[in-house]
């Protein structure tokens, strides 16, 4: 028995010594994954936005086939969101997966109007500089006003429409449907694209970060990841006419 005991060894405890390396090498190899799954799921979502974009784009194409290529009027309900409702049908599409839980929107859903103030990342544009150049000071009032009956502008007088944005993300806490080169702020300054566009809802490190770029929509069908800096300069990609693209143009 005595010989038996005493080959038997037991093993001892780790020491604090080892059990703090170990969990200094465990800190070590967190801090080398974590950048790379936040990376990954960075781009995840980025690519999410982009389907979403896609369909919504899509949808835009079915519209305007069936409205002799006409843009959707731009009235105080049944918004472009709803009048595009039945190409996407899902309203969830309308959200961003790297927006906030619940952007800004404004309007009332009705089962006439399903899409009419949900939750929404995008906003689409609102050709400013060609209606500038086309409607009367009073008509224009109106269609800023959501109150304008006449006619619409068609795509077909997109002048650059590889590179012309239909749609864009907007900032989270902003209710607007439409981009506005015109729109004029309580501060005096003018432009949606520089006060109301989320320029970097990608791969940056915040709303200004000039690393990272937003998702866009393109007029002839296609969806972009555009970096913050190149949206608009040297050409402003949401003006639609030549004197526009430069007159609104804004250099980083």
């Amino acid at each position: 028995m005595n010989r038996m005991m005493s080959g038997r060894h037991t093993r001892a405890a780790f020491t604090l010594i080892e059990l703090l390396v170990v969990i200094g090498i465990i800190a070590i190899l967190a801090a080398m994954l974590l950048p790379a799954v936040s990376k990954s799921k960075q781009q995840a979502t980025k690519i999410s936005c982009v389907n979403n974009l896609a369909q919504l784009n899509l949808s835009f194409r079915m519209y305007l086939d069936e409205n002799q290529d006409m843009v959707p009027p731009r009235v105080s309900q049944n918004f472009w969101t709803s009048r595009i409702y039945d190409g996407y049908k899902n309203i969830k599409l309308l959200v961003c997966p790297n927006d906030g839980p619940n952007p800004a929107t404004w309007g009332t859903p009705t089962s006439q109007f399903p899409a009419d103030g949900r939750p929404r990342s995008y906003f689409m544009n609102g050709w400013d500089d060609y209606l500038q150049g086309t409607l009367s000071a009073a008509d224009l009032a109106n269609f800023f006003n959501n109150n304008y009956s006449g006619q619409m502008m068609k795509t077909t007088v997109i002048n650059h429409p590889s590179d012309t944005v239909f749609i864009g993300e907007k900032i989270t806490d902003k209710i607007d449907y439409y981009m506005d080169l015109l729109e004029q702020e309580t501060s005096g300054a003018v432009g949606n694209d520089l006060f109301r566009m989320e320029r970097s809802r990608h791969n940056g490190s915040g709303q200004h970060s000039i690393s990272g770029g937003s998702n866009y929509a393109i007029a002839d069908g296609s969806v972009r990841f555009v970096k913050f800096n190149q949206i608009l300069w040297p050409e402003n990609l949401w003006a639609i006419t030549p004197a526009g693209r430069t007159h609104f143009a804004v250099q980083p």
